[in-house]
């Protein structure tokens, strides 16, 4: 769409048009140096492009701004709008090229919704894409240049105000940046599912979180710099670094609720990164860094040994050191329980990240285990129930072994056991671990028709009274225990009911 903005807009009078407005927004909210006679010149072609002809009668004194403004409109005189629009992007390219580089019309449908106070809410912020523009605050100025070219906003109490009137007011060109709801959004799904919008997604604050990110990124390489020449430095001055940069920290990580995590390229010279250079192709790599706290001065006075009390009793920490000889003892205690607790801490901290990073890889195996166990404890059944082992059988399905699994030959570990004439209390502890009664082999046979085959009334007798049908369904018909075996089924059925 942007290509076919630059491109397009010399032969085809609606990307023209379309063109033209951007470029004049972009004029609008320019920052950079403007001299009298380009305001004027612009001005003068804008008026032509949209109002015509100047048929206004002239001012009193043509020297005046006026009357300059006046006379530039003037000279003009006869130019078609379209000839003037092309002549206004012609000349504002001789200002600035970025001028002329424009995103696609990103002007709000009509009838779109107002925040509570009345201000135009900006639509484009509210689609997939995502507003490209500058962000400004509610006195027009650029946030991103207002942050980085003013020093005094980096502390962190003053960056705290810049921030909550940042998050509270920031806007671009066509409105504040604001979420709206679905059901308001509903009626102008077809400008959100245009093309270069990309459908409709409530908007969140994260060119806010970019440029809070860069400025804590860009702390972060001073204080790493300063930290690698601590003995260049003064120790006040790095502790004023150091503790700006990590309030800077805590403030981004509160309005992003994620950890910030520091990277530098490498600068080791290790086996073991100089092998992953060699295996990128030369390319380098990063290392997490952590940013070292404030230095402890040395000082050693009473006021040092109170102010390191203080920071014990907030961190939870043993506030009493007991006899000791000299404030310089009980002040080197108290920064060694401070740095154990920061160390013990940053190692938890560590160990979070490394848990939370296998998280998934833990599932994955986890049910990959599961599935070998499960594979392993079926081949073990079933060479077990080949063999004719059928007390291994048995614990196999105690063992977490499927009660039902079918060897090779057809055999389950029930009809192992049937076969092998193994004790009843075999078969009835398989029976209390859930094996099925009328499960039909691959040859079409069950338990039951097992114990008629063998002639066992006692077995017959323990199958059907826990529950196993003379009937049971195969495939999409019906396997019935034939006549014979029928016989012995009653008979042994009505001889069990006999002895009860």
């Amino acid at each position: 769409m942007r290509n076919k903005l630059r491109t397009g807009w010399k032969y085809d009078d609606d990307i023209l048009n379309q063109y033209f407005q951007s470029c004049y927004l972009n004029w609008k909210v320019y920052q950079g140096e403007r001299t009298p006679k380009q305001v004027i010149k612009l001005q003068a072609l804008y008026k032509q492009a949209v109002y015509g002809d100047n048929t206004l009668a002239p001012p009193a004194k043509l020297e005046s701004g006026d009357g300059l403004k006046w006379q530039a409109w003037r000279q003009l005189y006869g130019v078609s709008s379209q000839m003037a629009k092309r002549r206004f992007i012609t000349y504002l390219s001789e200002v600035n090229p970025l001028l002329i580089d424009v995103m696609p019309d990103e002007r709000p449908p009509p009838g779109f919704p107002l925040d509570r106070d009345g201000i135009p809410i900006c639509a484009k912020c509210n689609t997939m894409v995502g507003c490209l523009r500058p962000l400004l605050d509610q006195n027009k100025a650029n946030l991103k240049d207002q942050l980085f070219n003013n020093e005094e906003l980096h502390e962190p109490s003053v960056f705290n105000k810049w921030l909550s009137n940042a998050m509270a007011n920031h806007r671009c060109i066509w409105g504040i940046h604001k979420a709206i709801a679905r059901a308001d959004a509903k009626q102008f799904m077809a400008w959100f599912d245009r093309t270069e919008n990309r459908g409709f997604c409530p908007y969140e604050p994260l060119a806010i979180k970019d440029i809070v990110h860069g400025l804590v990124q860009h702390h972060h390489e001073i204080t790493y710099d300063l930290m690698k020449h601590k003995e260049e430095v003064e120790a006040e001055d790095y502790n004023k670094q150091a503790s700006k940069t990590l309030k800077l920290k805590a403030v981004y990580e509160e309005l992003a609720g994620a950890e910030f995590v520091f990277f530098m390229p490498c600068e080791r010279h290790i086996d073991v990164c100089d092998l992953r250079r060699v295996a990128d192709g030369g390319k380098n790599h990063t290392h997490r860094v952590q940013i070292d706290p404030p230095i402890s001065i040395d000082n050693n006075t009473m006021e040092e040994s109170i102010a390191l009390r203080v920071q014990c009793q907030k961190l939870g920490l043993n506030p009493t050191t007991g006899v000791v000889s000299d404030l310089t003892q009980r002040c080197s205690i108290y920064r060694k329980r401070i740095a154990e607790y920061y160390e013990s801490r940053q190692k938890s901290k560590d160990a979070k990240v490394r848990n939370d990073n296998r998280s998934d890889v833990h599932s994955v195996q986890k049910k990959q285990v599961k599935e070998l166990a499960r594979i392993m404890l079926a081949r073990q059944c079933s060479e077990a129930c080949d063999m004719n082992f059928t007390a291994e059988a048995v614990g196999i399905v105690r063992r977490g072994g499927h009660p039902d699994n079918e060897s090779l030959r057809g055999i389950t570990p029930l009809l192992s056991c049937m076969i092998n004439d193994s004790p009843l209390e075999l078969i009835e502890s398989l029976v209390k671990l859930k094996v099925n009664l009328n499960y039909v082999n691959r040859h079409g046979l069950t338990a039951l028709s097992m114990a008629c085959r063998l002639n066992s009334s006692k077995l017959v007798h323990v199958l059907m009274r826990n529950g196993a049908s003379a009937i049971t369904r195969v495939s999409s018909s019906y396997y019935s225990i034939r006549s014979d075996d029928v016989t012995l089924v009653s008979c042994s059925y009505t001889y069990s009911s006999h002895l009860l």
